[in-house]
């Protein structure tokens, strides 16, 4: 959440923002600010989720209007599997928050049932390690992770 709240405070500065990546990031705001977000960064927003993270279903949008931002690219580790999820605006706006997109290989009711094990830091770079292509990582990275 921090990444998009501080990226539109730069970009309102003047700033120039290239990419902003989130991992596991709940919702950030209602529907207006989603709109002027998405008009303003959603080109360089690419978001993360990993498995269940239960995370990015906060906090519900019946009890605050709050709506996820519509990046650029949205990417899901799910059974090990990594998988670029498509959502339009038009799912988002309706607060279907794209469930059948995000768990693609179950049904909503299953996904619901979200981990908390899943938002750690360890678990979002152990499935991001076995998604990306060795040829892709840096030698200098993949000590790091």
């Amino acid at each position: 959440m921090a990444a998009q709240l501080s990226s539109a405070h730069f970009q309102e500065a003047g700033r120039f923002i290239a990419g902003i990546y989130t991992f596991g990031a709940p919702k950030v705001g209602n529907k207006k600010f989603v709109q002027s977000y998405g008009k303003r960064l959603g080109q360089v927003t690419y978001a993360w989720w990993n498995e269940k993270d239960i995370v990015p279903f906060l906090p519900p949008q019946v009890w605050l209007g709050y709506r996820h931002l519509e990046p650029e690219s949205r990417w899901r580790v799910w059974n090990g599997t990594c998988a670029q999820a498509h959502c339009s605006i038009f799912d988002m706006a309706a607060g279907r928050a794209c469930l059948s997109l995000d768990c693609p290989t179950v049904t909503a009711a299953v996904c619901m049932f979200n981990e908390e094990r899943d938002h750690k830091q360890q678990a979002y770079v152990s499935s991001l390690r076995k998604c990306m292509p060795r040829s892709a990582v840096p030698d200098a990275c993949l000590a790091a992770i």
